[in-house]
């Protein structure tokens, strides 16, 4: 620096060099127990996000074993529809040599050659859908497109046993389903954070320490003054500090953070009440589904079963009698499965064919 000599009264040019050095820290040692709540919001909220994982990944799967299962099912329609189309290719090849052998009028021949376009129009119908389905598929597993997927479809479907009782399945669900849950942790990270915002009423105590020295020197005279290490020896201090702070009025801050964190409380709180009645009705419809479904398929599976026709007349029905086709009727047609576009054609083919078969008896 730059100063007025007084003996001379002359300007004076003065290089000198200083440095200060310190390190302090403070630590809470109460403050409502903020810091504790603030922690275990985190861990909470750290569940709530691996639960929401869980349900992500439990959709994931739900909707490639939907999927999936279109495929079967389309598969399933479109070798049901072929066997249909050759059914109908094959009467109507027989409608045509009757035709000509004049036991069919030309009217019946029409009707099976529409009923034969009418097949090949479904069998065409099932197998784009069939294709969709694969698309659809590949797109929920995220297969690569330019890769054949190969899909086993030969599966073994037992007849239903026994189902756990109602309440059973509703316990569990409420316990483990990743929705009930992750509104469960809502509460508590909620409730976690109304506390905190209550801390604020609270006085906190503080206590704290510190470290610091100094050095100096001439640099125009480096002798004037101890060296750096002396300097750094006997210049040093240390001190430690006790703080209280008692809140009085803060402009209603800390009691309108205190009341929005309540509202969020009761918010949640209700939310997850909502979720846990919607858990529960859709367990109960799909529950109910499922019984349902096991009906159809055990009377389907009934059904499906070729029935035992007779092939030779009864001894009392020998006598001068004919056996026709019009006496044996078909079974009606039934659904084997529910599907998304309606039953599958074909599923009395087992029928038809017995049917087909009967030819007529003469005594």
């Amino acid at each position: 620096g730059r100063s007025v000599d007084p003996e001379t009264n002359t300007y004076t040019d003065v290089s000198n060099l200083s440095n200060n050095y310190g390190v302090s820290g403070q630590m809470p040692v109460f403050a409502g127990f903020t810091g504790i709540n603030t922690i275990r919001a985190a861990k909470v909220m750290r569940l709530m996000g691996v639960e929401e994982l869980q349900r992500v990944k439990d959709e994931v799967a739900l909707n490639t074993m939907q999927a999936y299962f279109d495929v079967v099912y389309y598969t399933e329609s479109v070798r049901l529809a072929r066997e249909q189309l050759e059914t109908s290719t094959g009467n109507l090849a027989k409608s045509r040599k009757l035709l000509e052998l004049g036991l069919k009028s030309a009217a019946d021949v029409a009707e099976q050659e529409a009923q034969c376009a009418s097949d090949d129009y479904l069998l065409t119908q099932q197998e784009n859908n069939l294709e969709l389905a694969r698309i659809t598929l590949a797109e929920t597993m995220n297969y690569p497109p330019d890769r054949p997927l190969g899909i086993e479809t030969d599966l073994a479907i037992e007849t239903p046993a026994g189902t756990a009782p109602f309440s059973d399945v509703v316990a569990y669900a409420l316990d483990n389903n990743p929705k009930a849950r992750s509104a469960g942790y809502n509460v508590r990270q909620s409730k976690l954070q109304y506390s905190v915002a209550r801390g604020g009423f609270f006085p906190s105590v503080y206590v704290g320490g510190g470290y610091s020295t100094n050095f100096f020197m001439s640099l125009d005279d480096h002798s004037l003054y101890e060296p750096f290490k002396n300097q750094f020896r006997d210049n040093r201090g240390y001190y430690f500090s006790a703080q209280l702070n008692i809140p009085i009025f803060g402009g209603l801050s800390r009691r309108t953070r205190t009341n929005r964190a309540r509202n969020n409380w009761r918010i949640a709180e209700q939310q997850r009440d909502q979720t846990l009645r919607a858990l529960q009705s859709e367990i109960a419809q799909n529950y109910q589904q499922m019984l349902g479904y096991g009906k159809e398929f055990v009377q389907a599976s009934k059904k499906a079963r070729p029935p035992s026709w007779p092939t030779t007349p009864s001894p009392a029905s020998t006598t001068g009698a004919w056996f026709r086709r019009s006496t044996f009727r078909p079974p009606p047609t039934t659904c084997c499965r529910p599907a998304p576009n309606g039953c599958v054609p074909g599923c009395n083919t087992l029928s038809k064919r017995a049917w087909s078969s009967i030819t007529t008896v003469r005594p």
